[in-house]
């Protein structure tokens, strides 16, 4: 039996899975409490029933690799008989540099998108493990921007709580409301495919290699390694380190096109595919397709005006007419003004007949169904004069409007003249 309320972790063995710190701050609203508070707790209770200590909560990263997170995730799995490894970057100790900077970010981050669709699916809201890695700054689902204060009261999210992971610590309102245009990020971020297929992968990760970054290197062919000499500001020093940042190994895999997973755990056949001169064959150009010169197409299109002008209604306009016979509208307008001009007044005249022709068929319609208008709902007596004569919604519209307020201004003068 448990010493505590038990919750499972969401969403195990995928790229949404969720956080350590994550699980117990539910875990701890469960208990109505905050998480400073349970953890305190915790340590207790461990310290009595197995003679352990576990480091107070300000000094854990939760979610990082460090001795103290094994620490941690040992003495929840005493207290909840849950294993929360694979919530953590645990696979990373003994690979990553131990002072852990360049992992888990300080500030907490989220979608408002993901959460929403937490709270709409009937799942708890949960924090991603891979919002808590620095770097990764944008939900590739919904590409947004990650938030890190709160859209109400511009808070951020680091003090405790016994609200759930959707509320504010605060002002107590959604942290999911108010998406605005400006959080929209259509673009992928610089190792933002990395993070997401190292966390993925994260729970079956095994044996990781010691200095992959080293071997790596080593293993590059080609040009490749005179690369890999000058990474100084990826690598943050001048000599490629034994145990290298988690920033370091995901801009290195990023930038030679490498898996970080095999980077990690095989970094020779990582360096072996990333010497592969696998390139994008180079694309073709081509002339635009025209069988005119310049100064026949010029006079080829100045015939063309000239015949769309002489042969008679309908007349296109200038825009159209440009379409239609691939040339520029502009290049059109500044090398013949006179007849494209010519050709925009016959266009509009042409446009103002039919427009007329169109109102008095439908004047007409109107006054042969005249007798059925009583019967008939405006918008069916405005679709049976639009089916007889042709003419738009629109027009017929306007028509039936000015009909009205006649025959309202004459009743009025009517009524006017007898009092």
């Amino acid at each position: 039996m448990s010493r505590y309320f038990t919750v499972q972790p969401e969403a195990v063995g995928t790229r949404s899975v969720e956080s350590f710190s994550s699980a117990i701050q539910r875990i701890a609203v469960i208990h109505g409490v905050t998480r400073h508070q349970f953890i305190t707790s915790l340590r207790y209770w461990w310290k009595v029933e197995h003679g352990r200590h576990l480091p107070r909560c300000e000094e854990l990263r939760w979610d990082g690799y460090s001795p103290n997170v094994a620490l941690a995730v040992e003495a929840f799995r005493d207290a909840t008989h849950i294993d929360f490894k694979g919530c953590t970057l645990l696979p990373l100790m003994g690979t990553c540099a131990g002072n852990c900077i360049g992992s888990i970010s300080q500030v907490r981050h989220w979608c408002p998108a993901c959460l929403s669709e937490d709270l709409a699916s009937g799942r708890p809201p949960y924090d991603r493990l891979m919002w808590r890695i620095q770097g990764y700054r944008r939900c590739s689902i919904h590409k947004l921007t990650l938030r890190t204060t709160c859209p109400h009261c511009q808070s951020d999210q680091t003090r405790g709580s016994t609200r759930d992971l959707d509320l504010c610590v605060f002002c107590y309102q959604s942290l999911a409301t108010r998406i605005t245009k400006s959080e929209y990020s259509p673009r992928p971020l610089f190792g933002e495919a990395q993070i997401e297929s190292l966390v993925e992968s994260i729970g079956l990760i095994g044996d990781c290699r010691s200095q992959p970054l080293r071997i790596f290197l080593r293993h590059v062919d080609g040009s490749e390694k005179y690369v890999g000499k000058h990474l100084g500001d990826i690598i943050h020093n001048r000599t490629i380190p034994a145990k290298p940042q988690l920033s370091s190994l995901i801009a290195v895999a990023t930038h030679f096109g490498a898996d970080i997973v095999q980077l990690i755990t095989a970094p020779e056949q990582a360096a072996q595919q990333a010497s592969l001169n696998i390139r994008r064959p180079p694309y073709a150009r081509s002339a635009r397709p025209s069988s005119h010169f310049r100064g026949r197409r010029t006079s080829w299109f100045r015939a063309q005006l000239e015949q769309a002008l002489v042969s008679g209604p309908p007349f296109l306009s200038v825009d159209e007419f440009c379409r239609r016979n691939d040339y520029s509208v502009s290049a059109a307008r500044n090398t013949f003004p006179s007849l494209t001009s010519r050709l925009s007044a016959e266009h509009l005249k042409w446009k103002t007949n039919k427009a007329n022709k169109l109102k008095g068929k439908a004047i007409s319609a109107i006054a042969e169904l005249s007798d059925s208008r009583p019967q008939l709902t405006v918008k069916e007596f405005v679709r049976a004069v639009c089916s007889r004569s042709g003419a738009p919604v629109h027009v017929v519209r306007a028509l039936i409007d000015d009909s009205r307020s006649d025959d309202g201004a004459s009743h009025r003068h009517l009524a006017w003249r007898k009092s």
